[in-house]
């Protein structure tokens, strides 16, 4: 049995989806890794979001991933690995897919009998009634997002559940729909919101919980060929779009910020504490952070630059 997995550049997603492919493998899974590319949307090309993207996937990709794949693994690994690594260790495929809706790519899935289904995580591209229809007559056609429907659709989440003083923040496992985060809820669980904590933090508290619905859900499947899920109430104002930049300066003024030392972050999660790599890694993030000009116009980030200097 194969599963496609979606996965889009960021941090967050990566290091969920080093959770999630060893419980796969051990219950007779196999994963089937597509990167995929978010489309380019008017409201996140401002200043400010392209900063907060880079910080969660541009250092990653540009960085981490550059970095690390030259380093040769030995019998002592990190907590996560870069996709390519990950995909060497369990000798996995691994492709990036340009457009999901694409005929020939539709294609290629109907003849594989062995492709039950795809979850999508940490990706953002839109998927067409037709994509939607071909996965769920494979089996099924998920998506783990990174809020609590239905209450909170759309991006950005924990900002808004900070600003919203929620108590609470979590993740949902549902169906994929037409429409943004309206399929039915396989799903959900959730953490104490810690307000002092860092944005990334807050999303990097929930992967392992996240982590466990993905493979709960497939064992589940596994053994019944469905999965029970429960439709979505309505919710009036319940879908958070792209923050603008007043938004921005308005939530860095209340002590929001995305990390404290995103540098110090990286290498927590990807290389192990006194190593070679780590040290190398630190230092090529922070001379990246002193160049960019993007950088400097995070609003979320300003007050920390002094770290990455």
């Amino acid at each position: 049995m194969k599963v496609i997995i979606f996965i889009g550049d960021g941090v967050i997603g990566h290091v969920t989806l080093n959770k999630i492919i060893p419980d796969m493998l051990a219950i007779g899974i196999e994963p089937v890794i597509l990167r995929t590319k978010p489309p380019a949307l008017k409201k996140a090309n401002i200043p400010e979001l392209k900063s907060i993207s880079f910080l969660e996937s541009g250092i990653l990709s540009e960085c981490v991933e550059p970095l690390l794949d030259n380093f040769q693994t030995n019998d002592s690994q990190p907590n996560n690995l870069t996709l390519s690594a990950l995909a060497k260790k369990y000798q996995l495929h691994i492709e990036t897919v340009e457009d999901v809706n694409r005929y020939d790519f539709l294609s290629s899935v109907l003849k594989d009998k062995e492709i039950k289904g795809a979850i999508s995580i940490r990706s953002y591209p839109i998927f067409k009634p037709e994509t939607i229809r071909v996965f769920k007559e494979k089996g099924f056609m998920w998506n783990l997002h990174t809020g609590l429907l239905p209450k909170y659709r759309g991006v950005f989440i924990p900002y808004h559940a900070i600003a919203n003083k929620e108590k609470t923040y979590g993740w949902t496992l549902h169906e994929i729909a037409s429409g943004i985060d309206l399929g039915a809820i396989i799903a959900t669980d959730s953490i104490q919101l810690d307000k002092s904590k860092p944005i990334l933090e807050t999303y990097l508290s929930m992967s392992d919980k996240g982590a466990s619905m993905v493979v709960g859900a497939l064992m589940f499947f596994q053994k019944r060929g469905n999965i029970p899920s429960v439709k979505q109430t309505e919710m009036l104002d319940s879908y958070f779009t792209f923050p603008t930049a007043q938004k921005i300066k308005d939530l860095k003024n209340k002590g929001i910020r995305f990390a404290n030392d995103i540098a110090e972050t990286y290498a927590r999660l990807f290389t192990i504490r006194g190593s070679l790599e780590e040290n190398i890694l630190i230092n090529k993030i922070k001379g990246e952070l002193r160049t960019s000009k993007t950088i400097i116009q995070n609003e979320f980030y300003e007050p920390l630059d002094h770290q990455a200097a």
